[in-house]
């Protein structure tokens, strides 16, 4: 069952999903002091902020999905790794 205005419905929710990880972005990274921290939670922000993007092009037919997978996906490894490395370093100091 299609019901009308649900695309717009989905693009408001997933582009106001984007912009909080965009100001998740612009504040957090200037109160950590650590690289490895700002690094964790840049690769984190953009990999959600992909991974949506691939979940609302999935959802309306949109060509380029499926390399946007590719890449949320490949950003999901790089941004655990860079977290567990965090904590690592966190527990070893």
């Amino acid at each position: 069952m299609h019901w009308p205005g649900a695309e717009v419905l989905l693009i408001c929710r997933t582009l106001s999903g984007i912009l909080l990880f965009i100001t998740l972005l612009a504040g957090i990274p200037s109160k950590l002091s650590g690289g490895i921290e700002k690094l964790s939670i840049i690769a984190a922000s953009l990999t959600l902020i992909v991974g949506l993007s691939a979940f609302l092009f999935k959802a309306l037919r949109w060509p380029g999905a499926e390399i946007l997978v590719w890449i949320a996906d490949i950003g999901i490894l790089f941004s655990t790794i860079t977290i567990l490395i965090d904590g690592y370093r966190e527990n070893w100091d």
